[in-house]
C-alpha cells in the first residue's frame, strides 16, 4: 500500500482527562470490508449504548469528518460513560495494532476557554 494515506482517530479528552469525543480523518477506501467497517460499528455500538441503555444523547456525524460526540453534563453517569468510551479505545486501539499502515489511533486534550 506505498503512498496510500493512513486514516487518523483523534480521541479528545477534557481537562480531567475523560473522553468527549472522537473524530475519524481519511479512511481507507481500499480496506472498506476490514478497517473503515470495524471503526464504524464500534461508534455505531458507542452511540446505541449510550443513548439506550444511559439516556445519554450521543451522536455520529459525517461531514468532512465522521465526528462523535458525547454529552457529558450529567456527573451521575461519568463512570458508565468513561467505562464506554475507554472500552472504545482499547478496541480502536486494537485495530490500530492490527492494521498498523492504514490506521493510527491519537489522542488530544481540550482546555476550558475563559
Amino acid at each position: 500500500m506505498m503512498g496510500a494515506e493512513v486514516g487518523e482517530i483523534l480521541v479528545r479528552r477534557d481537562d480531567n482527562n475523560r473522553i468527549v469525543g472522537v473524530v475519524v480523518r481519511d479512511l481507507p477506501s481500499e480496506r472498506v470490508g476490514e478497517v473503515t467497517q470495524s471503526v464504524h460499528r464500534f461508534l455505531r455500538a458507542v452511540v446505541a449504548s449510550m443513548n439506550d441503555y444511559l439516556h445519554v444523547p450521543s451522536r455520529m456525524v459525517l461531514e468532512e469528518e465522521l465526528r462523535l460526540d458525547v454529552d457529558r453534563t450529567d456527573p451521575h453517569l461519568s463512570r458508565e460513560i468513561d467505562a464506554i468510551l475507554e472500552t472504545l479505545l482499547i478496541g480502536l486501539n486494537m485495530l490500530a495494532e492490527e492494521y498498523p499502515a492504514e490506521l493510527v489511533v491519537r489522542e488530544s486534550s481540550i482546555g476550558v476557554q475563559v
